[in-house]
């Protein structure tokens, strides 16, 4: 077993051994195919006989390299000829490509071989049940939600690494002062942030004295995550506005296609009736990216977004079925569908610079994406995809007087959150409160009375014009993250060649595939 994964601490896989021993036996004994979520992935998670039965496949008898779940004929995935993906089909929310990390060959009891793959993550999240978050964590244990805060107190926890943050404090010092920024080099910017997060998680690491922990890869990946996240949140009231300046005209563009887009539905853009309904949470929930900071929230906001949007909609379409319709005829949520409902949210949410916040996830977003990666990898493609689509589709043929009723207006918004039983908005230095207790932001429902209170400033800064944003940035004082002063760091030349970069492609199924020569993948790393 390589170090992926480890099947002897794989919550799916002793699940299916322990609390689903009967599923497991009989799956043995016919040599089923046993997909299994890498642990990552899984953490926190509630596995449920429907989750096993989704992840326990049989093979086709009609068609060579497809299968089907044991929970339904109707539930089809496929495996490419080099073994490299498992790709959902129907029976799924989405069609999309998995990849497969790892294989295991084992034998039942009568000698008969079966395999095991170890996957990026579940052939259907919908499934995944979480369980509630626990007060307490280990010191080996961290419930990372890549706040800047969060991370700001994780890495302050470790007395080990106070050297290596000392030095993380001097570079972004170092960084705000004296790096001068321009919207044509930013790719230098990227790289050289790139390196300092590098060094620093690197000797923050070789610092370590408790070897338990180093041997522990998520602790690993959490410090690493930790350090990018401090080390951008900190500069990016330097590094931010630059991006905007580049962006500026595409973001303009943006705006007004929004603009003179209001009132459109997803009837406009052919999607079948089932699957229209309301979407006030995906819409809240992507008003909110204006107001975040580091990349890992604006895509995890992005992912949340479509969370929300597939959510509702699968339960829009159990409610309106006719009773006791059988499974596999209920209409499955697909990309082609996916995309052009995500445009109707986009247009509603208001977004002031979203090609920004693309530009920003693409190339100042590194390894805080390891732990989930394949899942936010689909959400930035699939957005990337609804924003060109927006960019280049010519909507003039459609009639949208009379529509705007149609729209999730803010009034609506906040009706939305008095029937959910919300408390009165607090006063503004109540509000700075709980997100310095709480963090800037959690990738979760239980935000959703915070993202209320900050809707209404950020919809009122949406309609400010954006061409007046001057491009000189103020000097700011520079203080420790992590509290106190820093110390001071003479000047030092900033001289460094451009390095061509290459794009990876993801593989994310046959529709978004198709996209990858117009699309940038994020995390780039040089």
């Amino acid at each position: 077993m390589s170090d992926v994964d480890e099947l002897d601490v794989n919550p799916f896989f002793l699940a299916l051994q322990s609390k689903f021993s009967s599923v497991y036996e009989k799956a043995l004994k016919e040599c089923c195919l046993f997909c299994i979520p890498q642990s990552d992935c899984l953490q926190g998670a509630v596995i449920t006989d429907k989750f096993v039965d989704t992840h326990i496949l049989k093979p086709s008898p009609f068609f060579k390299g497809q299968y089907h779940t044991i929970r339904s004929e109707s539930q089809i995935a496929s495996i490419d000829d080099n073994g490299e993906h498992i790709t959902t089909l129907d029976g799924f929310p989405t069609k999309t490509a998995i990849k497969i990390l790892n294989e295991e060959l084992g034998y039942n009891k009568n000698y008969q071989p079966y395999k095991m793959l170890i996957i990026a993550r579940p052939l259907d999240q919908n499934v995944l049940r979480k369980r509630h978050v626990s007060d307490g964590t280990s010191s080996g244990e961290f419930n990372m939600e890549f706040t800047v805060d969060n991370c700001k107190e994780f890495l302050k926890s470790i007395q080990d690494i106070a050297k290596a943050i000392q030095e993380l404090d001097e570079q972004i010092n170092k960084f705000i002062k004296n790096y001068i920024l321009l919207k044509d080099y930013l790719d230098d910017a990227a790289q050289r942030l790139c390196e300092i997060s590098t060094s620093v998680t690197e000797k923050s690491i070789r610092s370590m004295k408790t070897k338990g922990n180093l041997s522990n890869k998520k602790f690993r990946d959490n410090i690493t995550a930790a350090v990018e996240t401090c080390l951008i949140g900190s500069v990016h009231q330097k590094l931010y506005p630059t991006i905007c300046s580049k962006c500026n005209n595409d973001d303009v563009a943006m705006v007004t296609k929004c603009r003179n887009l209001q009132g459109l539905s997803t009837h406009h853009l052919g999607v079948p009736k089932h699957f229209s309904c309301p979407l006030t949470s995906a819409v809240v929930e992507l008003a909110h990216l204006d107001g975040l900071i580091t990349p890992i929230e604006k895509l995890y906001c992005m992912k949340t977004t479509i969370d929300n949007i597939t959510e509702d909609i699968n339960k829009h379409v159990r409610e309106t079925q006719p009773l006791g319709l059988p499974e596999e005829d209920i209409p499955c949520l697909t990309s082609d569908e996916l995309i052009p409902i995500l445009v109707t949210v986009i247009v509603q949410a208001k977004c002031n610079h979203i090609h920004s916040d693309i530009y920003y996830i693409d190339n100042f977003y590194w390894s805080a994406a390891n732990r989930d990666r394949e899942s936010l990898s689909y959400c930035l493609v699939t957005f990337k995809a609804a924003v060109q689509y927006m960019m280049t589709t010519d909507f003039s043929d459609i009639d949208l007087k009379g529509a705007v009723q149609n729209e999730i207006s803010f009034d609506k918004i906040i009706e939305s959150r008095s029937d959910r039983g919300a408390v009165k908005m607090c006063p503004e230095s109540s509000m700075k409160s709980e997100r310095e207790v709480n963090g800037a932001y959690i990738p979760s429902s239980s935000r959703f009375d915070r993202q209320m209170e900050n809707i209404s400033r950020m919809l009122d800064e949406s309609t400010k014009e954006m061409g007046k944003k001057s491009n000189i940035v103020k000097k700011p004082i520079v203080h420790s993250i992590f509290g106190g002063p820093v110390k001071s760091v003479s000047p030092l030349p900033d001289e460094q060649q451009k390095k061509d970069k290459t794009n990876k492609d993801e593989d994310m199924g046959d529709f978004l595939s198709s996209l990858n020569n117009e699309f940038l993948s994020f995390g780039k790393q040089t």
